[in-house]
């Protein structure tokens, strides 16, 4: 959960896929495998490999950052 909320603005669209991709996750399991050559998250834990699974933590986080929603009614939200 607490690199999901590295991801920043990021987190917005975020989907598994992206997040599988995404820089800053692989620079944090370049930093804590540096053993490894090609490091994946399924090396944090065998259970992130399920991208439904990811996609619930991801989510999680997206609700607690966004309450409002990524859509224009969370953006008018903050406008006001």
């Amino acid at each position: 959960k607490i690199l999901l909320r590295k991801l920043d603005i990021d987190l917005a669209d975020m989907t598994p896929r992206r997040f599988l991709a995404h820089p800053t996750v692989r620079s944090y399991l370049r930093d804590r495998f540096p053993f490894l050559k090609s490091p994946t998250v399924s090396d944090l834990h065998i259970s992130l490999t399920n991208r439904s699974h990811l996609k619930v933590y991801i989510d999680q986080i997206k609700k607690e950052c966004f309450p409002e929603g990524t859509g224009w009614k969370g953006s008018s939200s903050t406008l006001s």
